[in-house]
């Protein structure tokens, strides 16, 4: 009786070993990268500028800007007059180094 039931066990193994395991097989391909970005428009040249002269409030400015090919060039109109009359820092002062403390264990 009991090779019967082990006759019956390797048939039924042998009957379920001659299928491919489900859920075996070749990974599926990947997906195609995307396009490329397009290139960006160019930047179309411009020139802007402007000026003021009121003799009544003194106001006299101006500015004027260009744009050719991506490179900005111009004048703001303003001219900075800066001036710094400091006396110079006095030296520093090196006097005798700290005396060592005892350190106590």
């Amino acid at each position: 009786m009991c090779s019967k039931v082990i006759l019956i066990f390797a048939l039924v193994a042998c009957a379920y070993g001659d299928q491919p395991p489900a859920g075996y097989g070749a990974p599926a391909p990947a997906p195609a990268p995307p396009p490329p970005p397009p290139p960006p428009a160019p930047i179309p040249p411009y020139a802007y500028n402007y000026a003021v002269l009121d003799a009544e409030s003194g106001n006299d400015f101006s500015a004027e800007e260009e744009a050719k090919h991506g490179a900005v060039t111009g004048d703001s109109g303003f001219v900075a007059d800066v001036v710094t009359e400091l006396p110079p820092p006095p030296p520093p002062a090196y006097g005798a180094p700290p005396a060592p403390l005892p350190s106590y264990v």
